[in-house]
């Protein structure tokens, strides 16, 4: 029999140490004639092969098995502990072709790599490759499992459902962090930890006195406590309106279309503060009156107790009502921190400490719904939903998994170490916000709408799309560019597979994608779907799809994301919990703001876990890089690469109005946003 020769060209992952292997490597080649290889050890003499970074090169002689369909991997393993590898991809040589097969996963005893064209299912004519397919996605249901079914009190209960790892090395391999990523985050504890020691020493020498002294508490160490010169105004009522457009909760705000019957502000308490002969409900029906209501998701929520001392937080179930006058300023004009209760009512009328903790207690409120809700519940809980859903049912061949996977690679891992050090009920963390994080989630998740992960329908329902009424809401503007070329990329890539609706309504992966995320991943607690749909019925709704996932994963996150540490490490601007009870008119004084404050000790833990959080590593990965190279057709690439020059133009418009602020709004910078959720 003639032999024909193979080469293969073999790529082991650079992102991990233990990714190298000394196991013996042994490949069989299984050709589109439905003949394959024998099976061949991959070892050169006096080379230490599959190394970290490195690529292989190896030939083998074998029969002809035509076109090269899919490769096997073996692994004979040369002590008792399995040695894993993590291979990345592997071109073969062979006649007048060069096929490429992306893996970016760990062989473990036996794995298949499938050539790298993206193929639906339906359109796949081979049974070889159907079983080797199904086998997978068989195999990635137990591999990729959820949570088991959680009752009242457990961890998971009334929020999505994630994995049942017991801590960060319990994630599947293909989710694993990566060393570089894993390095920095331990380092950026132990920076912490260092920091809390110097700072509590350095509160002995210099006790806070002054509200100034807040701005000195961090500076000088390893973590810079620089604040951004918006800090200088941070009492102004003009910057924190500018805050509450452009700062980490961009979308807590919406147009009041009416007062809650609750909310007891009246014209006579802000009429001052409107356009020249206009009342309070002239400006609600002319659309400039804006509402920041928290007393729905915070009310009768069990307050935690401080760190250490057991002494009780405070958060108010607080409303503000925020003016936007026509001329580009935005502002509060009036906080009511309780409901019903007008005597609760503060204004900038009031003495200036009054209308200070009154904007305290609002913006405590405001930083645990934004850390909670915006930050966790919506950029990383609901993710990594899809994650799972997403890597339980669609294969690697499938050009979705190809599509949207880079976007959620790492928010599994990511939130298993959030669930290992931050996010659990008695974590320091949690001790220093007024609110216990989980048990407002699961408030706010049982009323939890789908729609609202669409920017332009949640944008509409709180009417904030009008650029007239609301001006210089930078987010608004920079997200929704970045919508709009995240779905034209998304688009352009999907229409390349699927030719007619029907197409998208015989996809068996996509169907059970969809489903899984709707009924195990969201609906699992309590049969809710929250508004998702189980199935996809045309190309424009699995567009829709990907765009929610991929939008959210990086753009979402990051606008939630990027503005935390630059805002919350001046304790005054964000503070994360209150001492002591709201205070009635009169009561305000500067040692009454000072002991309503967090203590040192209370600053501390908040400085540090929002350092944490939210500083990432060297080696990110940014929206419209793709270092994993899972499209190997021309078409798709080319996309890829077009949808990074419609962010390069999409960014300079953000640079070029930028220049004109005085606070440039960069939090959403292209370059600035993560591919997905990673930390």
């Amino acid at each position: 029999m003639t032999k024909v020769t193979y080469k293969l060209l073999i790529k082991t992952s650079k992102l991990y140490a233990e990714g190298a292997t000394d196991s013996t490597v042994s490949v069989q080649l299984v050709g589109e004639n439905k003949s394959h290889t024998d099976w061949h050890a991959l070892d050169k003499f006096w080379r230490d092969d599959f190394e970290q970074g490195r690529t292989d090169e190896f030939t083998i002689e074998d029969k002809e098995v035509g076109r090269v369909l899919f490769v096997r991997f073996h692994l004979k393993h040369t002590n008792k502990e399995k040695d894993l590898w993590a291979c990345d991809n592997v071109i073969i040589h062979h006649g007048n072709y060069v096929d490429e097969f992306p893996l970016y996963d760990w062989v473990v005893d036996n794995s298949v790599i499938v050539r790298g064209e993206g193929l639906i299912p339906q359109k796949i004519r081979s049974d070889e490759l159907l079983k080797t397919i199904k086998e997978e996605r068989e195999n990635n249901l137990q591999r990729f499992a959820w949570i088991e079914k959680a009752k009242p009190g457990d961890p998971g209960w009334m929020l999505p459902r994630f994995p049942p790892a017991k801590n960060l090395h319990n994630v599947p391999h293909q989710l694993k962090m990566d060393d570089a990523r894993f390095e920095h985050m331990s380092e950026m504890r132990n920076v912490v930890k260092f920091n809390a020691l110097v700072e509590k020493l350095q509160s002995y020498l210099f006790p806070i006195k002054e509200l100034e002294d807040y701005k000195t508490l961090f500076s000088g160490f390893r973590i810079s406590g620089d604040l951004l010169p918006c800090m200088e105004r941070w009492e102004e009522d003009e910057e924190q309106g500018r805050q509450m457009l452009n700062g980490a909760s961009p979308f807590a705000i919406s147009r009041c279309g009416r007062l809650p019957d609750y909310c007891k502000i009246t014209n006579s308490h802000v009429q001052s503060f409107l356009n020249e002969g206009k009342s309070l409900e002239d400006e609600i029906k002319e659309g400039r009156i804006y509402i920041a209501d928290y007393s729905y998701m915070t009310k009768g929520l069990p307050r935690n107790k401080q760190y250490k001392t057991g002494d009780p937080l405070y958060c108010a179930d607080v409303t503000a009502l925020f003016y936007s006058p026509g001329d580009g300023k935005f502002r509060p004009i009036a906080i009511q921190l309780e409901p019903d209760n007008a005597d609760s009512i503060f204004t900038p009328k009031d003495e200036r400490y009054d209308w200070m903790l009154a904007k305290m207690y609002f913006r405590c409120a405001d930083t645990i719904v934004h850390q909670w809700i915006y930050h966790f519940l919506w950029g990383h809980a609901l993710p990594e939903t899809a994650a799972v859903a997403m890597f339980r049912n669609l294969s690697r061949t499938h050009p979705i998994y190809k599509l949207v996977r880079p976007h959620l690679q790492h928010v599994v891992v990511i939130n298993q170490f959030a669930r290992d050090i931050l996010i659990f009920d008695n974590s320091t963390s949690n001790y220093t916000r007024s609110i216990n994080g989980s048990a407002l989630a699961r408030h706010v998740f049982k009323d939890f709408d789908f729609d609202d992960f669409a920017l332009p329908k949640l944008l509409k329902k709180k009417g904030l799309d009008d650029y007239n009424l609301l001006q210089n809401y930078h987010y608004r503007d920079d997200a929704t560019a970045l919508w709009n070329a995240i779905k034209k990329y998304l688009l352009k890539v999907i229409k390349i597979y699927y030719k007619t609706d029907e197409e998208v309504l015989d996809d068996e992966q996509i169907q059970s994608w969809i489903d899984d995320f709707a009924t195990e991943g969201l609906a699992w607690p309590d049969g809710n779907t929250r508004g998702c749909p189980t199935c996809l019925n045309s190309v424009d709704e699995l567009v829709q799809f990907c765009t929610i996932v991929v939008f959210n994963s990086a753009v979402q996150h990051s606008a939630t994301h990027n503005a935390m540490f630059d805002l919350y490490k001046f304790i005054p601007n964000a503070p994360g919990g209150m001492r002591l009870p709201i205070h009635k008119r009169g009561e305000a004084t500067l040692q009454r703001v000072l002991d309503s404050l967090p203590d040192v000790t209370m600053a501390t833990i908040l400085f540090g876990s929002a350092f944490v959080l939210t500083e990432l590593p060297e080696e990110e990965v940014y929206l419209g890089e793709f270092p994993m190279n899972l499209f190997i057709e021309e078409e798709p690439k080319k996309v890829l690469k077009e949808f990074a020059d419609d962010l390069k133009v999409v960014g300079d418009k953000m640079k070029e109005r930028n220049k004109k602020l005085e606070y440039p709004y960069e939090y959403l910078l292209p370059e600035n946003v993560p591919t997905g959720t990673t930390a």
